[in-house]
């Protein structure tokens, strides 16, 4: 089909230019989200800065079991440092020492940490992400962790992640146990 200026100008010529544009719209969009996990995903994570020296030396000690003094004494920054630490060296904190003490310096902290996580880290950085939030138990943060899990399982269902899907599921159901089934469902 030849396009001339009238041919464009026409009604026939207008509804081919927004079919066409239409048309590129619905492939790049298509493109888009078969290419994400490709392009896009790969590089997505969460960064964290490096932990300076002396608290190299507190991580070292609380994972070791080793009294030390109380992370009441750190600072917001101090403690994000450390949160940074313990999601880029599972190993440095096997038995999540330094996670227990984190919380229990600033939960709520903690929490608008781990949202960040849940939203910008890869799935190595969101799966640590729920093992923390297994580690919260204080009673005045339960309604947000169980926000946090809700989210976690509704997110990873819809992007096909089951191994976290299960694992918030199963956090999930400590917090909240499953309800009895009432007489008249059976």
């Amino acid at each position: 089909m030849k396009f001339t200026k009238a041919d464009v100008r026409s009604v026939r010529g207008q509804l081919a230019l927004l079919a066409i544009t239409f048309l590129g719209a619905i492939i790049l969009a298509v493109a888009a989200l078969c290419l994400r996990s490709v392009f896009f995903e790969a590089y997505v994570r969460e960064k964290h800065a490096p932990l300076p020296a002396h608290l190299k030396k507190y991580l070292d000690d609380t994972a070791a079991g080793k009294a030390v003094a109380s992370a009441e004494k750190l600072g917001q920054t101090e403690i994000g440092l450390l949160y940074g630490a313990w999601f880029d060296d599972a190993a440095s904190d096997p038995e999540d020492r330094l996670a227990r003490c984190l919380i229990s310096a600033d939960g709520r902290y903690i929490l608008g940490q781990l949202r960040r996580t849940l939203v910008a880290g890869n799935l190595t950085q969101r799966t640590r992400a729920v093992r923390l939030l297994t580690l919260i138990t204080v009673e005045e943060l339960k309604s947000e962790v169980i926000e946090l899990c809700r989210y976690v399982h509704e997110r990873a269902w819809r992007r096909g992640e089951l191994e976290l899907v299960k694992q918030a599921q199963v956090h999930l159901n400590q917090l909240q146990p499953p309800m009895p089934e009432s007489p008249q469902t059976k």
